[in-house]
């Protein structure tokens, strides 16, 4: 390969580097706007703070915990209190 041969395909190289750059960055602006959009939309919804927990509503009733009067918390430090009780009567 000549000298001028290699430096013609380094200015390829570089040029193609340069659009692929400009169109990365291009989509990644049109994703953001998309994402920003939707974000958007979802919250005017009223989708802010209590539709993200709402899986978890879905789940404590699914599993048998339909107590409203008990928070997740107290549950889970219940269930963790009568596991280790299990364990430890099995231990010796």
């Amino acid at each position: 390969m000549t000298e001028e041969e290699r430096e013609a395909a380094l200015r390829a190289m570089q040029s193609d580097a340069s659009l692929r750059s400009s169109h990365i960055s291009s989509a990644k602006r049109t994703s953001n706007a998309e994402l920003y959009e939707e974000e958007i939309q979802r919250r005017q919804k009223g989708g802010s703070g209590n539709a993200s927990a709402s899986f978890l509503r879905d789940a404590r009733h699914s599993h048998g915990v339909g107590h409203e009067d008990q928070s997740l918390t107290s549950r889970v430090s219940q269930n963790r209190n009568r596991h280790q009780r299990s364990t430890d009567d099995t231990f010796l």
